[in-house]
């Protein structure tokens, strides 16, 4: 039999996670890295009763933020649910309905046309939810009630005087809980989830529930892969539903040390553990053969998948060799990933062993394996869904391949340790990657479970990428009405994302506006300035844009014409800019092009064209500046945006002075901050031996100090013995001092731009005074 006749085919697909109630929306919130994290809402879980910053406090969880679904309801009177049946049951038994309905639409069917006879459901799912657990506090009324009598009686109560309270106590006990009925086992209980959807779309396949904690919705992808390709299904429906996020799961999580006490990192070196979430997924399969037949559409296909245990080591931490046998046993061919869909828990022994596991299973898969291969997690956007977390990562995976985009991952800005050793063939991807269209994708999604259970499968591109995944044009806000209804939601957002419960947002006069509904908004920019160069920077307009793109084209060219034949750095100025830092695992590499990106000669012009593409992109967005500014090298920025010269001149200017301040014996010399007064820093100066000067004034109590190496050197020394804070800045030349009164001359007598500043398109700030710059003034004099 061929791959392709062997092959699984998915053909459907639905899902309700964390800010994304839609296929379309969780593709967009993947794309930008929109994290969903924000304080767990007291309806779900009153952290004033159950929050403790101490680990070991008894009955209290340090976690105080989760990813929560919002928005979701269930019309039962549209589903022809009785009431007494929709009260009874679990919420999570309706939210898999309402998404399984969706995925079999998504695959072109409606209810009623579904091919009934040898179709069956597999779901993964672990306790229910947590209406079922509260529920069950309803019965034990009874030892609530002796309690309650004990205690009124110890405290001198009369026999009638106590058994009033009791009647009154059960009266508002009982008032939040729904009657048990005869519905209400079925509707407590996991199992009961797929037969369920099977009842209601009238399958008779089979449904049943697996659990295998995290692993359990990729394990019902497996599981039902398996049964269409042994022909005991001829259509599956697979995913998983959890909606957990009560006392029992949250509190049980804090006591073994996975909750993250801050943020959730992942595949990073300082992660602390995970941020709980929930969600539903699920994806209709066919074999691919049937499909073709069928003309269905396929999002992606699979012939490789596998399951494994840890085995001896403990049920709870992850085991590198459970995770080889799965990939190891996972494939019909030797596979070559394009990347990962990982479990990414962001614990630190988590992460690592997943790593290292999946080091050694990519070299148990064969030398073709071993090339440069990414790795994701969905985790770092939506948290831990747990038995919906292995569906959720074969969702992202499917749409990934499907759309042709190695999708970014967040909450990793320090890479594990474990790239640049046992995983050295692995990096994480940060920004993301986007392949043509006609290529083909492949990527493992993996899944690990509490208890030692592994799942794997192997993913591939298909037919061309979907239409049904494109941004939604009327998400944008059409007019500042509109706009400002936005932010009232954001703000209750932000208030509700509190890290910690004694933390407040402030109020809407605190924040930051773009308009109030009425006027056009006020908007000032400011310009960095040499020292905020980065690997990477502007890379993710560069790659999402063609205008960025056709813009850095143009610059090249103006680069060439100015080098005029010379050799020289100007040519690879973008390349120096956008290096792929997460594929290079050598850090003396990185570190070499870090330094590379630090000479003022590169850094200057890079600087200046990152301001240009983000400009770019504001002013696509409409947002144009009423006053402008800039920081040192900023400044020169500032005066093209308030249209002083074009952008050529920018670049050329910044070319200029870049070359002009490189580190020489004329202009070296070093930098540094000094937190103190004004006059503090004078009369710290004036003990000092050498030239220094006050080069910069940031602030009250920040001021910058610049002159020659060992003035320098002796100020941080006289700054110490008085308790004041120093930090030496990283650079080579004695910035904003006479030092380089010899480049800004050149600059003055090689700068080719106009001679008087004519017009204006927003209000000018001086950095030297902070007074207005008007039309008018010769500009080389700013220079």
């Amino acid at each position: 039999m061929s791959l392709e006749e062997d092959a699984i085919a998915v053909t459907g697909i639905a899902c309700c996670f964390p800010g994304a109630s839609d296929l379309r929306l969780f593709w967009e919130n993947i794309l930008t890295r929109r994290r969903q994290f924000r304080r767990i809402p007291d309806q779900r879980l009153p952290l004033a009763d159950y929050y403790d910053p101490d680990p070991a406090a008894v009955d209290k969880t340090y976690g105080t933020r989760a990813a929560v679904l919002d928005g979701f309801e269930f019309d039962w009177v549209k589903w022809r649910i009785p009431k007494t049946s929709f009260e009874s049951t679990d919420i999570v038994h309706w939210l898999a309905l309402d998404t399984a309905q969706r995925a079999f639409e998504d695959a072109g069917y409606s209810k009623g046309k579904i091919p009934t006879r040898r179709s069956g459901v597999i779901l993964g799912n672990t306790l229910t939810g947590e209406q079922t657990r509260s529920q069950s506090l309803r019965l034990r009324w009874p030892y609530v009630r002796r309690v309650l009598l004990a205690s009124a009686r110890s405290r001198g109560f009369s026999e009638r005087q106590a058994a009033e309270l009791a009647e009154t106590m059960e009266a508002y006990y009982k008032s939040v809980f729904a009657p048990i009925t005869e519905d209400s086992l079925a509707g407590g209980l996991s199992n009961t989830i797929a037969g369920r959807i099977c009842n209601y779309f009238d399958l008779h396949g089979g449904g049943y529930s697996v659990d295998g904690a995290c692993s359990s919705s990729l394990i019902a992808v497996v599981t039902a892969a398996r049964s269409l390709a042994h022909g005991d299904l001829d259509l599956a429906l697979a995913g998983g539903v959890d909606v957990s996020l009560d006392t029992f799961e949250l509190i049980g999580f804090a006591k073994t040390g996975a909750l993250s006490a801050t943020d959730m990192r992942v595949y990073d070196r300082k992660a602390s553990g995970f941020i709980p979430g929930e969600g539903c997924g699920f994806v209709v399969l066919k074999r691919l053969r049937d499909a073709r037949a069928d003309g269905d559409y396929v999002y992606a296909t699979f012939s490789g998948w596998g399951l494994s245990s840890d085995g001896k080591g403990g049920i709870t931490a992850p085991s590198g060799k459970g995770l080889s046998r799965a990939y190891s046993r996972g494939s019909h061919v030797t596979p070559v990933l394009d990347f990962v869909e990982g479990h990414g828990t962001g614990t630190s022994v988590g992460d690592r062993e997943e790593l290292k596991g999946l080091a050694m299973a990519l070299g148990d898969l064969g030398e073709t394996s071993l090339r440069s291969c990414g790795i994701t997690s969905v985790k770092s956007l939506i948290g831990h869904t747990k038995a919906a977390a292995g569906v959720a990562g074969f969702i992202k995976a499917v749409l990934a391949v499907n759309q042709r985009v190695l999708p970014p991952t967040a909450g990793c800005t320090d890479p594990n340790p474990v790239f640049a050793k046992e995983a050295r063939h692995i990096y994480p991807v940060l920004r993301g990657e986007v392949r043509p269209p006609t290529s083909v994708l492949r990527a493992g999604v993996s899944a690990m479970g509490f208890g030692g259970i592994n799942s794997h499968v192997i993913l591939e591109s298909a037919d061309p990428p979907s239409d049904r995944l494109k941004p939604d044009p009327s998400a944008v806000a059409r007019s500042p009405a509109t706009l400002s209804v936005a932010f009232g939601e954001l703000e209750r957002m932000l208030t509700e994302s509190a890290p910690s419960p004694g933390e407040t947002i402030g109020s809407r006069q605190q924040g930051i506006w773009l308009g109030n509904g009425v006027s056009p908004p006020r908007l000032g920019f400011l310009f960095p300035g040499q020292g905020s160069q980065q690997l990477n920077m502007a890379r993710r307009l560069v790659e999402r844009h063609s205008w960025a793109r056709e813009l850095i084209a143009q610059v090249s060219v103006w680069m060439d014409e100015r080098r005029d034949g010379v050799e020289g750095v100007a040519p690879s100025l973008a390349e120096q800019m956008f290096k792929a830092t997460e594929r290079a695992l050598d850090e003396a590499q990185v570190k070499a092009w870090q330094n590379a990106l630090t000479g003022t000669d590169i850094a200057q012009p890079a600087i200046c064209l990152c301001s240009l593409l983000w400009l770019g992109y504001l002013e696509r967005l409409g947002l144009r500046p009423k006053v402008v500014a800039g920081h040192s090298l900023g400044e020169l920025t500032a005066f093209y945006a308030a249209g002083a010269f074009d952008a050529q001149a920018l670049m050329g200017l910044a070319a200029l002075r870049g070359e002009a301040m490189s580190a020489s014996e004329e202009v070296a010399g070093a930098m540094a901050s000094l937190a103190c007064s004004r006059q503090q820093a004078q009369e710290l100066l004036g003990q000092v031996k050498g030239y220094i000067v006050i080069a910069n004034i940031n602030g009250p109590r920040q001021i910058v100090v610049s002159g020659e190496e060992n003035a320098v050197a002796h100020a941080l020394e006289l700054a110490k013995e008085r308790d004041i804070q120093v930090w030496k800045l990283p650079v080579s030349n004695a910035f904003h001092s006479q030092r380089v009164a010899g480049a800004a001359e050149r600059l003055r007598e090689d700068a080719c731009i106009p001679p008087l500043f004519e017009s204006t398109t927003a209000r000018l700030l001086s950095s030297i005074d902070g007074h207005e710059v008007r039309p008018g003034c010769e500009l080389k004099q700013h220079f």
